[in-house]
């Protein structure tokens, strides 16, 4: 009985970490193959002019949301607001780590949460792989003198 509760240990810890990942691939799935179309349409640089940015961020985010007629905004307005949380105010250029994470976020893909089930999946496989251990190497008996 007590190796089926070890058993029951490992083996639910390892399901819940498998199932964290898969949610996680779910919940992104579109945003993801979203990310790496648009991704395959920009040429590859060292690095990027602020200006260059704001176009494919445009481009990538007029592709994913579409918005109704409006005479309050302008395009240039939206530009610099779509542009804004990925460089900042004082930045002009950018790498091409920095563009692929904008360009993922813009296409709306959501990094991993804090993996809670995850963490809860390795500390019952820890707990299990202990108490598996204790099971098939028991401590010897101290004797007394």
């Amino acid at each position: 009985m007590r190796l089926f509760f070890i058993l029951a240990f490992l083996i639910g810890g390892v399901g819940l970490c498998i199932v964290d990942t898969l949610a996680h691939a779910l919940s992104n799935a579109t945003a993801t193959s979203n990310y790496r179309k648009q991704l395959q349409s920009f040429p590859i640089q060292d690095t990027y002019t602020r200006a260059e940015l704001a176009n494919a961020a445009w481009q990538v985010w007029t592709n994913r949301v579409t918005l109704p007629e409006q005479s309050t905004y302008t395009v240039a307005d939206l530009k610099t607001a779509v542009v804004r949380p990925l460089l900042g105010t004082s930045r002009d250029s950018c790498d091409r780590m920095l563009f692929e994470r904008a360009i993922r976020k813009v296409s709306g893909y959501r990094d991993p949460p804090d993996r809670g089930m995850a963490m809860l999946g390795y500390a019952a496989m820890l707990i299990g792989a202990f108490l598996l251990g204790g099971e098939f190497f028991p401590a010897q008996e101290k004797q007394r003198t």
